[in-house]
């Protein structure tokens, strides 16, 4: 049985050795993945409406917007506002979990549907994509009314 998506899942990061394994790994599930690596690019990806969004937290800073910044532009705009939002965050070992919590709760409250943090070790991404970010995408989607996935035989 393949499972189809009528739109896309947009990924945002600027980081090639997260967004090369994620699009294999999504595109091999059945999903369409559409590839920013910029907040510029995803803002020019918007217009045909994504079935979801994975961004990245921060990082992405070059045009004044982080990925917290970008979630809120979202979320404001009638047209964007019902997408589901992923954030991934990608703490270093100096943050302390305090500082953690709260980013984690401030991207709650901005409007994220989950938060999930990416491993520190770039060798951890494929085993996050494929159980993490796949189990967790899949889980938003079933519990969806509109734009859920359709099976095929």
């Amino acid at each position: 049985m393949r499972i189809t998506y009528a739109g896309y899942i947009l990924v945002v990061d600027d980081d090639i050795d997260f967004l090369t394994p994620a699009n294999k790994i999504l595109t091999a599930k059945g999903f369409s993945v559409v590839l920013a690596r910029s907040i510029a690019e995803a803002e020019k990806l918007l217009g045909p409406k994504p079935d979801m969004i994975v961004l990245r937290d921060k990082g992405l800073k070059e045009t004044g917007l982080d990925g917290l910044a970008f979630l809120t532009a979202i979320q404001q705009n009638l047209a964007t506002a019902l997408i589901p939002v992923i954030i991934v965050f990608n703490f270093m070992d100096r943050e302390k979990d305090c500082e953690v919590d709260a980013m984690i709760s401030k991207a709650l409250r901005a409007g994220a549907s989950s938060v999930l943090v990416k491993p520190r070790k770039k060798i951890a991404y494929t085993n996050f994509i494929s159980s993490e970010l796949l189990v967790l995408i899949n889980r938003i989607f079933d519990n969806q009314k509109d734009g859920s996935p359709t099976r095929e035989e």
